[in-house]
């Protein structure tokens, strides 16, 4: 099975992170202060991966980061 994981992250005075997976419905945002733009969209991959790492599926993470 294939995950299919999209991420997203937002500095500045609302700063926060998630990620949500398609195939299960799971969906996860953590509000974090005093982050940067770039530094949230890599929690929220690193978020993904870290909730992911137990199962064998095979992941494609989805960000709008370029």
């Amino acid at each position: 099975m294939v995950r299919n994981i999209y991420v997203d992250g937002s500095g500045g005075t609302k700063s926060g992170y998630g990620f949500f997976v398609k195939e299960t419905g799971e969906s996860f945002f953590e509000g974090k202060l005093g982050i940067t733009n770039n530094q949230a969209e890599y929690l929220a991959i690193i978020s993904a991966l870290k909730k992911n790492e137990n199962f064998d599926d095979e992941i494609t993470i989805f960000s709008d980061s370029k």
